[in-house]
């Protein structure tokens, strides 16, 4: 077996230090994106208990946003979440 031995200025080694700096780094803090979620009107109004027309009104009040494809409506995992607002106390 051989050995083989790269010779490297100074500004080169620090570099590629600097490129294992940050392949670590990636390892540490890399989070997949995980892909969205849509869920349908009758998913949406058994996940919160209430009737399909009131997840109707919601969408025509303005309370949740809604996505459509081919005649279809969907809400996205954010819409949901950004459509659930604290209560004062």
């Amino acid at each position: 077996m051989q050995t083989i031995e790269f010779r490297l200025s100074p500004e080169d080694k620090k570099k590629l230090q600097e490129i294992q700096n940050s392949l670590e780094n990636l390892e540490k803090n890399f989070q997949p994106k995980e892909p969205p979620k849509y869920y349908s009107r009758a998913q949406l109004a058994k996940m919160f208990g209430v009737n399909i027309s009131t997840v109707y009104n919601w969408v025509n009040s303005g309370v949740i946003s809604s996505i459509g494809i081919g005649g279809r409506v969907y809400f996205t995992q954010e819409a949901i979440d950004n459509a659930i607002v604290n209560l004062k106390k």
